[in-house]
């Protein structure tokens, strides 16, 4: 299995001593087909076949760059390296050891040019030139003998010595910033807009959730030793469901029925084990109280074969003892039956008489224009087993909100063509330069040490955080446990090259336009700044958190008073609380996002003041941009409310970029930083449970540390003198 094709073959004639020259081809080659397989499979876990179409083609036509602009030998490195990883992964799911190690072996072969190349360039401290291992090494034949135009000569770069100063914002900028401060204070106070999801109080965590779904299966008889569990919190709503009550009751009274009626947030304990198709799920109410069982048996298992009048007895009484329901309020609506090898499962469904969007209308008045709670149940055999509730609304109205046609699936797509676009051109025009004098002054080694710490953030995550749980629920049992567990780990490897690469490139794609556009002005950093820098950074971070907070309320106030349709209702109910230390997740993910979205601001900025000189450009890509932002709507109306607020939203912080902010990098973190801790302290505070006041408790202590790391910087910084403002 380990032969040498002839692909292999090649890879050692030509690309071996290409590796030997250690080169920054051989690291680009390595480093671009990883990062953009990582940035597809991140954005597409579950890879439809379309999307798998697309992964190939995009890849394929920055390869094609790549040979245009380094040589075949570096897209021979590519070729290798992709094929590689994806042989690997292939032979890893394989039964045969020899087959899953020779998997491993491919795979992991993947990170030797990699860690040959990063250890070279750490030790010698700079690339190799590899021009004679390039096409361009051979000399060109004129066969025609036509004249050969010279080449022409590159620009003369900028000075590589950088200002050191610091323009500091002046006194009425300042004052400006204070009062967005208290306009900000001011809006959270006044404007408190309703949201589906304010009416939860999660009163056990994953912890006490799981002690709890134990003892329910125990007292049930089960043995839960031999099983292994996964705890996650979940939202059940219907988004298209919520959206027809929204328009029919308001938000108010319909969390009242997701509290009280038809549970929206559930706790989910799933007990399983490897390859066996028997397992149980336990569901559990925020307060603690059980919801229901889930028990699912093999298809082949033997059974009672129950007629339809007995199995709708058999739930009624469950219904009756169990959930103290009176079914006098209740009709049959659905009775169905299906015959397994050994025995006759049943499915039975009962609608609510009374509608949920109006009380007091008659049970049989209209019913096909009203909401109504629905409750589902199974008997599996003579097992009653799955309860679970649901709401049901009209069909027609179903259908003709989902429809799609021609508007709305162009507005679905933009966001993801004005990302790949915009995204495409800017790496198309750095990957132009990348034999540039400028290219070659990139501070790779500091840009290198604020990757870590995202790829620290992103350990962190990964650790405390909720993915494996979420990966353990959705384990299909058909495979052996070990190909999910070995999946997760190479997702996990992935995802940190992936993050780890992500920064780093970003932050060298704006430091590379910013200089372009401002020329030798120095990229800020997070230390050895002038004490201004930290002093307006603490000021832009407090400021700016609190007028984006204004700009979202105001925003919600006025959607109040102009009502429109939505294509969907979202909840709001937390992604934190099946984390195992909801605290530590909320802190990590701050700073890794915080750094990534800081470094694409920076990029964007550089960008457009580089290479986008012309104003109407300029407001074609904010109204695209704007544009892109707005989605879900419900009608033309909503799109003209949503594209307005984001238009708004987007015009703040272009001025707050463009005016007030400018180079300051630590500001720009701040405001991010600010408003996602902010946010997880007043999730995590509002909870009647004791854990998750306490990790509320160390969000804001992280809160309190971020904010003092400026203010101690800004009492302990030198003097410097200032720079010249850029433009």
């Amino acid at each position: 299995m380990l032969a040498a094709t002839s692909e292999e073959f090649l890879f050692r004639l030509f690309a071996i001593p290409f590796l030997k020259k250690l080169t920054k081809s051989t690291l680009i080659a390595v480093i671009l087909p990883a990062f953009s397989w990582g940035f597809l499979h991140t954005a597409y876990p579950n890879e439809p076949p379309y999307i798998r179409g697309l992964e190939v083609g995009l890849i394929g036509i920055v390869a094609g760059i790549v040979m245009l602009r380094w040589g075949i030998l570096a897209t021979l490195v590519w070729h290798y390296t992709v094929d590689a990883s994806l042989v690997g992964l292939l032979l890893i799911r394989s039964s045969s050891w020899y087959f899953r190690i020779s998997g491993v072996v491919i795979g992991l072969a993947v990170l030797i040019p990699f860690g040959i190349g990063v250890y070279a360039r750490l030790r010698r401290g700079a690339f190799e030139e590899d021009a004679d291992l390039l096409n361009a090494a051979t000399p060109v034949i004129n066969t025609l003998e036509l004249p050969i135009a010279p080449a022409a000569a590159e620009p003369a770069a900028p000075a590589t010595n950088a200002e050191r100063g610091y323009a500091p914002l002046s006194s009425g900028m300042i004052g400006f910033l204070c009062i967005c401060m208290v306009l900000g204070g001011l809006a959270a106070w006044k404007l408190k807009p309703v949201h589906l999801g304010d009416y939860l109080r999660v009163q056990i965590n994953a912890k006490e959730a799981t002690a709890r779904a134990n003892d329910i299966l125990r007292q049930q008889k089960v043995d839960v030793r031999n099983y292994r569990t996964a705890t996650i919190f979940v939202d059940v709503t219907d988004g298209t469901a919520s959206e027809y009550l929204r328009e029919k009751i308001g938000v108010r009274a319909l969390n009242d029925i997701y509290e009280k009626r038809v549970p929206g947030a559930l706790w989910h304990v799933r007990f399983f084990r490897d390859s066996e198709p028997e397992e149980y799920s336990v569901v559990l109410l925020p307060n603690g109280s059980l919801h229901s069982i889930h028990h699912q048996i093999k298809e082949a298992a033997p059974g009672a074969s129950l007629s339809k009048d007995d199995a709708e007895a058999k739930a009624q009484d469950f219904l009756r003892r169990e959930k103290n329901i009176d079914l006098s309020q209740w009709t049959l609506v659905e009775a169905t039956s299906e015959k397994k090898p050994q025995r006759l499962d049943h499915k039975l469904l009962w609608q609510e008489n009374r509608p949920l969007d109006d009380l007091q209308a008659a049970p049989a008045a209209d019913a096909a224009n009203h909401a109504y709670a629905r409750m589902q149940i199974f008997v599996v055999g003579d097992e009653v087993t799955s309860y679970r509730t649901l709401i049901k609304i009209p069909e027609d109205w179903r259908r003709k909100h989902e429809e799609q046609s021609v508007a709305r699936t162009v507005f679905n797509y933009l966001p993801l063509l004005f990302v790949f676009g915009f995204g495409g051109a800017v790496l198309v025009l750095f990957l132009r330069e990348i034999k540039s004098d400028l290219m070659k002054a990139i501070p790779w080694r500091q840009f290198a040490v604020w990757g870590l710490v995202g790829l620290a953030g992103y350990a962190l995550v990964s650790a405390f955080g909720n993915r494996v749980a979420q990966a353990l629920s959705q384990y299909q049992t058909a495979m052996p446990l070990k190909f999910l567990l070995g999946a997760l780990g190479i997702g996990f490897l992935v995802g940190a090259f992936f993050y780890l690469g992500a920064i780093v490139l970003v932050f060298a794609i704006a430091w590379f336009f910013l200089r372009q556009a401002f020329g030798n002005q120095q990229f800020p950093g997070w230390q050895g700044m002038p004490g201004n820098y930290y002093r307006d950074a603490l000021i832009i971070g407090l400021a700016g958190t609190a007028a984006l907070l204004a700009v979202r309320r105001v925003s919600e106030w006025v959607a109040m008073q102009w009502p429109t349709a939505h294509q969907a209702l979202g909840a709001a109910f937390g992604s934190d609380f099946d984390s195992r230390l909801p605290a530590i997740a909320i802190s990590a993910t701050t700073v890794l996002r915080g750094l990534l979205f800081t470094g694409l601001i920076a990029l964007v900025a550089g960008f457009i003041a580089a290479r986008c000189e012309s104003p109407a450009f300029r407001a074609l890509l904010f109204v695209m941009a704007s544009l892109a932002m707005a989605g879900g709507w419900g009608s033309p109306a909503d799109l003209v409310k949503q594209w307005i607020a984001s238009a708004v939203f987007l015009a703040v912080v272009v001025f707050g970029v463009v005016r007030v902010v400018r180079w300051n990098l630590l500001g720009y973190f701040l405001v991010l930083a600010i408003s996602s801790l902010m946010l997880g302290c007043v999730e995590l505070l509002a909870q009647p449970n004791g854990f998750y006041r306490a990790q509320g408790v160390a969000c804001a202590a992280a809160l309190g540390v971020l904010l003092v790391w400026p203010m101690a910087a800004w009492m302990t910084a030198k003097s410097i003198a200032p720079a010249s403002q850029a433009p």
